[in-house]
């Protein structure tokens, strides 16, 4: 899949919103964005999770954005000091979320 159209980036999603995946899809929509990118990993680590309950604030927004049609990618800031640990994270979080796509943000 290409990456077309308009757009915007999720850093983190708890903030966005509230976390409100509701609320997220009807403003993407009001700005007739056709996909979002969101923050997915961060060097070697999973992003987007709670550290103490381990609650996934990307899952149910991708799962939504996707239910409406608009894409949902995943980025992750690549720093390279653990490049296998790095892509393995990359491609767990792509596949365990069900993205459309993936965008690398090398730091």
């Amino acid at each position: 899949m290409t990456l077309t159209g308009k757009g915007y980036y999720i850093w983190i999603a708890k903030d966005c919103e509230r976390g409100d995946p509701e609320r997220i899809v009807s403003v993407a929509r009001e700005a007739n964005l056709s996909h979002v990118i969101i923050k997915v990993a961060g060097g070697p680590f999973p992003f987007n999770i709670d550290k103490d309950s381990g609650f996934d604030y990307a899952r149910p927004i991708v799962k939504k954005l996707q239910a409406n049609n608009i894409s949902c990618w995943g980025f992750q800031y690549v720093l390279g000091d653990y490049p296998i640990q790095e892509g393995e994270i990359a491609v767990k979080r792509t596949l365990d979320l069900g993205l459309d796509g993936f965008v690398v943000n090398a730091e």
